[in-house]
């Protein structure tokens, strides 16, 4: 999904939701899956009891924010959908200022969760403004923004790094997996809502 975004990206192409998905391939020269490999017996499973009145769990979101050594700030989303979703549902992670954001000024954040909230709060866009305008720092602006979400109706959490180094990976579900990097010190994990980074190494 990261390639196929960034080929039409580059290209300046306007965003697509569905059909044509063949014709991108072969325009962009990008690797082509059979959407029959998406359908696993886990997937089965959770069908079923979503059928039968049981809440399976929402899960499969991948999300990716980075700072390189040169400032430069880019997000990544790809979701996991939901279990027996309407056709041509489209979900935050597609939407730039939803559930993924990033600008050189402030932030790159990577959202999961409800995604219609996130929709209605504009998550990742918020956390940009309150950033740009308020003078709010990483933390404070993306654990503020989430309450916005909240408020509209979901939980979730999201990943987010600043323009500074600043790392925050606010989380209103009880556990998000997630795992960083800052530098060349080793690789930290957390799943508990609780668990943030330490402030960046000056």
């Amino acid at each position: 999904p990261i390639h196929a975004a960034r080929a039409i990206l580059d290209e300046g192409e306007t965003l697509r939701w569905a059909g044509h998905s063949r014709e991108l391939v072969a325009r962009y020269g990008l690797q082509s899956i059979d959407p029959a490999a998406m359908v696993t017996p886990a997937a089965r499973r959770r069908l079923e009891a979503h059928l039968a009145g049981v809440r399976p769990p929402q899960t499969g979101t991948v999300g990716a924010v980075c700072l390189d050594a040169a400032g430069a700030l880019a997000a990544a989303t790809s979701t996991g959908g939901r279990v027996a979703k309407h056709p041509g549902r489209v979900g935050d992670s597609a939407l730039v200022g939803a559930g993924t954001w990033a600008d050189r000024r402030t932030c790159a954040v990577s959202a999961t969760g409800a995604g219609e909230a996130f929709m209605r709060a504009l998550y990742g866009h918020e956390v940009h403004a309150r950033m740009l305008l308020a003078g709010q720092s990483l933390p404070a602006a993306a654990a503020t923004a989430l309450e916005g979400v909240r408020a509209a109706g979901g939980l979730g959490g999201a990943i987010c790094i600043s323009a500074r180094g600043e790392v925050a990976m606010p989380c209103t579900e009880a556990q998000m997996s997630r795992a960083w990097r800052i530098g060349d010190a080793p690789i930290a994990t957390a799943l508990a809502a609780e668990g943030d980074p330490p402030p960046p190494r000056r």
